[in-house]
């Protein structure tokens, strides 16, 4: 997102790195609930459609990631690294309230965030966790911020209105996990983060409408160079915002044009923790 680059304490536990000829892998767990996996479809509907709730509530109408991904074809900026002159890149999540009231009973569970980055021939992995930190914001006065707008337990982060901090559904939530990701941005060529999300209820023993479409679900990823702190650097992408029901999806963010796609996909280069599932068309 368009940010105020702040500094962030500590660092992601690693729990492996393993070395193949096709890739470099940081990966601290399983980043995925089992069954779930996604499409070339829907890594294709990444960059060409526009969110499913559009424009998305808590933005500007007039901002230029309120009604498509970004990037996205509709800006021809796709296929196209981040350019010189940074060396972190980190994961980030968003909450959006589609009603503009809290849903009784119902929370959002989100699981790991995974960043992907292609460089020098080969995917470099690194599983940054849950987002189990959140500050609530209205765009456009990003310094008027409620901080510890979720929580994690059992693995998971959760979020929602009147949960811990979020009180207005006007605003929204931008979650992160700690760490970042070492790279020399000249060298990237593309970049791409996925995490999972649904709905579940915050006292099991009540009932909840967990599939009436309260909350909208988005990530992405920011670009740093800690000689910048304070300064405002542009994302290096917005991902495609997407309801959230029961069941776990995976909601994406990345650089790639549909050809590109296709053609990793048929050469057998996506990125290897991806959950894909199905033809490359």
């Amino acid at each position: 997102m368009r940010l105020t680059q702040i500094a962030l304490s500590g660092a992601a536990a690693l729990a492996c790195s393993v070395i193949t000829q096709a890739t470099v892998t940081d990966v601290a767990s399983a980043a995925t609930p089992k069954g779930v996996s996604v499409t070339m479809k829907e890594l294709k509907d990444t960059v060409s459609k526009p969110h499913e709730i559009s424009p998305i509530p808590s933005v500007p109408a007039n901002w230029n990631f309120a009604r498509y991904p970004k990037p996205s074809i509709q800006k021809g900026t796709l296929d196209r690294g981040p350019g010189p002159g940074y060396s972190q890149f980190n994961p980030w999540n968003h909450i959006d309230s589609v009603k503009g009231k809290a849903p009784a009973n119902t929370r959002v569970q989100m699981g790991d965030l995974v960043m992907a980055i292609y460089k020098n021939g080969k995917w470099h992995e690194k599983n940054f966790g849950p987002p189990c930190n959140a500050v609530t914001f209205s765009f456009g006065k990003l310094r008027a911020r409620n901080k510890n707008a979720a929580k994690c337990s059992s693995g998971y982060a959760n979020a929602g209105i009147n949960l811990y901090t979020w009180k207005d559904p006007k605003q929204h939530t931008h979650g992160w996990s700690k760490g970042r990701a070492q790279h020399n941005s000249k060298d990237v060529k593309y970049i791409m983060v996925w995490g999972t999300a649904r709905t579940a209820k915050v006292n099991p023993n009540k009932s909840a409408n967990l599939n009436g479409g309260h909350y909208q679900y988005g990530i992405g990823a920011d670009k740093r160079n800690p000689s910048l702190v304070g300064k405002v650097i542009p994302p290096v992408t917005h991902g495609r915002r997407k309801l959230i029901n029961s069941k776990w999806q995976v909601y994406l963010a990345h650089t790639m044009s549909p050809n590109t796609l296709k053609k990793l996909c048929q050469q057998k280069k996506l990125p290897p923790s991806l959950p894909f599932k199905g033809s490359c068309n």
